[in-house]
């Protein structure tokens, strides 16, 4: 039987550190030691993420999807973009809907809330099925990113986008104006 389920929403600043603890101890589950590759970047620099969805199951952290909002340039036009990354779910907990849900929440916060024109997510080739089911689908060139040696564009993992309050663009010019989440 499955425990009471819940999601939190909340801004990075207000986590308390026990909420902080549970993030770090699903990053460990998930992504134990030699679970990353080592993409050869280096000190990368990421953005760091503001707002977090936390799915809980009783007082177990089983899902986290994290995110920002930045202003960004595509074609030219400034456009505000709501970022994702940090999704996880608890190895013993896929499979049951928790990613799908813990997404769809961040994204009514984003969307109606925050109203991003669209979102992007940095996606490895293996998850653009599950992600596409969810309707984000692939930008078709490498988004423009800082980084301490300049703007450059980010081909580590295909860029996916997913309708805001604006049609989400499929190609384009897109600069992030910061560094890749």
């Amino acid at each position: 039987m499955l425990g009471i389920m819940r999601i939190d929403i909340k801004l990075d600043g207000l986590l308390t550190s026990l909420e902080r603890q549970a993030i770090n101890e699903l990053s460990d589950a998930v992504y134990p030691p030699g679970a990353i590759p080592d993409w050869g970047l280096g000190q990368a620099e990421w953005a760091p993420q503001t707002v977090r969805a936390m799915l809980w199951e009783d007082t177990q952290l089983v899902c986290h999807v994290g995110g920002l909002i930045r202003d960004a340039l595509i074609d030219g036009r400034e456009v505000r973009v709501g970022g994702i990354g940090g999704v996880m779910t608890a190895p013993g907990s896929r499979k049951r809907g928790y990613a799908r849900a813990a997404l769809a929440a961040i994204r009514a916060y984003r969307v109606d809330d925050q109203q991003v024109s669209f979102s992007l997510m940095f996606c490895a080739d293996n998850l653009h099925n599950f992600y596409g089911k969810l309707d984000w689908r692939l930008f078709a060139y490498p988004p423009f990113v800082e980084t301490s040696r300049g703007a450059m564009e980010f081909t580590l993992n295909h860029a996916m986008v997913q309708d805001g309050i604006c049609l989400a663009p499929d190609a384009g010019r897109l600069d992030l104006r910061g560094p890749p989440w």
